[in-house]
């Protein structure tokens, strides 16, 4: 009997306009300074701050998402049911599940989402696929992250081969499935894997003297958070890592939570931060009241959101 097949044809099938690539001249939009961030924990590096910096917020705003693909390109099509927000979330809960249980680098978390995300916003992809999707996304993350070095255990098939065994069902797809669909995958992405994340961002910003340690594990753990709500996804991720050392900073009642410094190197003023903050604030906030969104993350990290309090600067 031949086996049922579950990749995403449809992937390959939609025509869908490409995104048109955005003329982004970043230092018009943002006035950063970054220099000497770098210079006691990477002397040889400290040179080519502000190019990199640069570099990561011009794929930042590049590869936001600029549609809303649950109520657009997901409904083009003539599929029932169509993928939703919970979908999304559900799938991002499974990856962090896997990464956590398989004690994967927590990069390969951020950037298997963005490819996720970058995907589904340019192409229909039926519900029951999601699954293999996030699965794939997930396996090429890893590829692209983890080195020979770091896990000379895991070969590619073997560590395919564990993804799958934390599926619901480990037989629902096969080998053959995922190497199709990464196929498909790689092929919308334009081959382009290099992805800006708000980890990338919170690693320059904990760089800051200023930032605690308490503060820095906190931003660390609402980043991953953000990672289940569909509305963060619009915004870009250097915004985003900034919201979130701001949120912690303000949350446990420091006196000055963003200085000139913080202004100088991230390139928002604490006007420019206020809505993603708020919005922040409020997503941590439906989960200490039985938020609908998978619990994974919060529960791992509850003790330390929990901590997050409400000032009157977020209350106006």
């Amino acid at each position: 009997m031949e086996p049922k097949r579950h990749a995403l044809a449809d992937l390959s099938n939609v025509k869908v306009d490409r995104l048109k690539k955005p003329k982004l001249d970043v230092k018009h939009h943002f006035n950063i300074e970054c220099k000497g961030l770098l210079e006691n924990s990477c002397p040889t590096l400290s040179q080519y701050e502000p190019d990199v910096y640069h570099f990561l917020v011009h794929l930042a705003l590049e590869q936001v998402v600029k549609n809303d693909f649950v109520s657009g390109i997901q409904t083009q099509v003539d599929f029932s049911p169509t993928i939703t927000r919970m979908d999304r979330a559900l799938s991002v809960a499974w990856i962090f599940d896997v990464i956590d249980t398989m004690r994967y680098q927590t990069e390969a978390l951020f950037v298997a989402v963005s490819f996720m995300d970058r995907v589904i916003s340019k192409t229909a992809c039926r519900p029951e696929n999601m699954k293999l999707l996030a699965l794939t996304c997930l396996f090429i993350a890893l590829k692209y992250i983890e080195t020979e070095n770091e896990m000379p255990k895991y070969s590619s098939f073997v560590t395919l081969n564990t993804l799958m065994e934390n599926l619901e069902n480990p037989n629902e797809y096969t080998f053959e499935n995922v190497y199709e669909v990464e196929s498909t995958i790689l092929r919308q992405l334009d081959f382009r894997l290099t992805t800006a994340t708000t980890q990338d961002f919170i690693r320059i910003f904990h760089l800051i003297p200023q930032i605690t340690d308490k503060e820095k594990s906190l931003c660390s753990h609402l980043t991953q958070l953000v990672l289940l709500s569909y509305q963060f996804i619009f915004i870009p991720a250097n915004k985003v890592a900034a919201a979130a050392v701001f949120l912690a900073r303000v949350s446990i009642l420091n006196p000055c939570p963003w200085t000139s410094q913080f202004s100088s190197v991230t390139g928002f003023t604490e006007e420019d931060l206020m809505k993603t903050v708020r919005l922040l604030h409020d997503l941590q906030s439906q989960f200490k009241k039985d938020s609908d969104l998978p619990q994974t993350i919060w529960t791992k990290y509850a003790d330390s959101m929990n901590a997050i309090r409400s000032p009157i600067i977020l209350e106006k």
